[in-house]
């Protein structure tokens, strides 16, 4: 019996430390204009309660889109992701910065740290949109952090004449479960083969 209890309680402490990452994936589908060569820009938030996020980011990556009415030409924007945790701390990154595209906007672009190429871009002026990835992308700031707090995608437009809008963009958060969960989780079970011990049911 004793033996048996040792070797479910060895087997729950080496599983535990390794517990899966949660895909939390959400969306803000409000478009927002972004001013006219105005350095205060545009933003657009997303909010993820404690309750529902009680773990700390491992990886993560966006897809945005950002379209004009007639235009609004990539190579004007920077975008940067802006994380304000319930302790009022904060990190960011910048995304990119006036990339030297004459392309009308953005369409469904990921947003990751991985490898990846956009497609479609194009050094004069293009009605068409840019798509595809925008990889290997810097995002090591918001590594290790709490998942919980406001996610904030800042767009800036660096010109006048053409006005764009952030029209969407979905954030995707690997979140794996606090130290302490997993141990009020072990802690819990133990109890759990304490009382069928005792009952003589192992």
């Amino acid at each position: 019996m004793k033996i048996k209890f040792l070797m479910l309680a060895l087997t729950m402490f080496s599983v535990a430390p390794f517990a899966q990452a949660d895909l939390i994936s959400l969306t803000n589908s409000t478009p927002v204009v972004i001013p006219d060569n105005d350095p205060a820009g545009a933003a657009s938030g997303i909010y993820l309660s404690p309750e529902n996020a009680s773990g700390y980011v491992t990886d993560l990556s966006l897809t945005f889109t950002l379209a004009g009415n007639p235009a609004a030409w990539a190579g004007d924007y920077t975008l940067e992701l802006i994380h304000i945790g319930e302790d009022n701390s904060s990190q960011s990154a910048t995304l990119f910065t006036l990339l030297p595209y004459g392309n009308n906007g953005f369409d469904d672009v990921l947003v990751t740290s991985a490898s990846g190429s956009l497609t479609g871009t194009s050094a004069d002026y293009s009605a068409t949109p840019i798509t595809g990835t925008l990889g290997n992308v810097d995002l090591s700031t918001f590594q290790n952090i709490s998942a919980a707090g406001e996610w904030v995608l800042q767009a800036t437009d660096s010109q006048g004449l053409n006005q764009g809008a952030l029209v969407d963009w979905t954030l995707t958060l690997d979140v794996v479960p606090e130290p302490g969960s997993i141990a009020l989780a072990v802690w819990g079970g133990l109890m759990g083969l304490v009382a069928l011990t005792r009952a003589g049911k192992i």
